[in-house]
């Protein structure tokens, strides 16, 4: 599992130091800025081309400017897949509103899929059986830097969630889900993927989990 916050600004100022009039120091200024641009970008094309090209097709192309922060594991040994990516919200993004189902981040049928890899399933499998495995997938949404603890998601209420397609099935080669560890005994194996907007922050977040 990995996390990545996008310093870019911050690195470009240690490279480049103080702003300057001198054009010299704004070439140089512009040219580290696109080489960590192109840095993460790289790292991003790389995260996103292990899943399925029809599954990850509602994130951006290329790694946006506005990047706060992204996750993702893709690792055999997890056994659960996922990447989020946390951004500024602009029209200009494709996205699928109509024919998404939408919830609250406190609905009672949502399933955070990774939580338990936070060591933090006392009761969860229990929950699932209580719920006749009738549930709303989702990723645990712990690393984000505005998370809460007023709802099992972490997601502050001013999010709204967009569940774009959740389906049982195999959707990875087998090879990735040899011992289904962290999965209760008889939850199936799907995906989920969709995206959370808070208009109060401008803020959106990309979702794809896999299991």
């Amino acid at each position: 599992m990995k996390k990545f916050i996008f310093y870019c600004f911050i690195l470009v100022i240690i490279f480049c130091g103080c702003k300057s009039s001198n054009k010299e120091n704004a070439v140089i200024y512009i040219a580290n800025k696109s080489y960590f641009l192109w840095f993460f970008d790289n790292e991003y094309q790389d995260v996103i081309s292990f899943f399925p090209d029809s599954l990850i097709n509602h994130f951006p192309k290329s790694y946006p400017i506005s990047t706060k922060i992204y996750t993702y594991s893709h690792s055999k040994t997890d056994e659960i897949y996922w990447v989020t990516l946390t951004c500024d919200y602009v029209d200009t993004f494709n996205l699928n509103k109509k024919n998404s189902i939408i919830v609250s981040p406190n609905d009672s049928m949502l399933y955070l899929v990774n939580k338990v890899m936070w060591d933090e399933n006392d009761g969860y499998f229990e929950k699932l059986e209580k719920m006749n495995y009738n549930f709303i997938a989702l990723p645990y949404f712990k690393e984000e830097e505005f998370s809460t603890n007023l709802t099992e998601c972490k997601l502050p209420l001013d999010f709204v969630i967009y569940i774009i397609e959740s389906k049982e099935g195999i959707f990875l080669s087998k090879e990735y889900f040899s011992k289904n560890e962290y999965s209760a005994e008889k939850l199936k194996n799907g995906f989920s993927r969709g995206y959370a907007i808070s208009n109060k922050r401008n803020i959106i977040i990309f979702w794809l989990i896999i299991w």
